[in-house]
């Protein structure tokens, strides 16, 4: 999943669609119910981007609320994110408050040995009417399949992109055999 947006309130008001909350208690319990529902302890999950906005103080530990080891590529609005002056340091303190890991970007290989790359960015569009933006950092389209974030409700697939945004998978989590079946399907 991704674009979570924790304590991120203008969110709401940005895709009121796609986030009918009162406020970012109620969106946080939502987070939390879907993905506890489809979430094992132990499971390996990827967030790719965007999980909070805030005070991560307050923000990041709630990850500690969801089931699963999960690894958050870091996206944009996160202090991890690899533009940012202290994201060294703040990777640390996102594994000390509850993440496995934190990295850039990955290349997965799924179950049935196809490889996937995973990305905060897409290979091409951005959300709303921005123009692309981080185009230099974006992982370059070399044939594979990419997972995700960053244009929250857009699309859920356009071409070998597939948007794991949680605006597009009704907050829940998408699981290796739904991947899968966009892939070969």
């Amino acid at each position: 999943m991704s674009d979570h947006h924790v304590d991120h309130k203008n969110i709401i008001k940005y895709e009121p669609e796609f986030r009918p909350f009162a406020d970012t208690d109620e969106m946080w319990e939502y987070i939390k119910d879907k993905h506890n529902s489809v979430v094992n302890p132990g499971d390996e999950v990827f967030f790719v981007g965007d999980w909070s906005i805030g005070k991560d103080a307050i923000s990041v530990p709630k990850i500690q609320e969801l089931n699963g080891d999960i690894t958050l590529i870091s996206g944009n609005h996160d202090s991890t994110f690899q533009l940012r002056s202290k994201a060294a340091k703040m990777r640390l303190k996102f594994i000390e408050w509850g993440f496995a890991d934190v990295v850039d970007g990955m290349t997965l290989t799924l179950k049935d040995g196809t490889n996937v790359l995973m990305d905060h960015f897409p290979y091409k569009g951005d959300h709303g009417e921005h123009e692309e933006r981080y185009t230099e950092l974006r992982p370059r389209d070399e044939g594979m399949w990419l997972i995700h974030g960053h244009v929250h409700s857009m699309w859920k697939v356009r071409g070998r992109m597939i948007n794991v945004g949680v605006e597009a998978w009704d907050f829940t989590p998408v699981s290796e055999d739904q991947i899968l079946e966009i892939i070969h399907g």
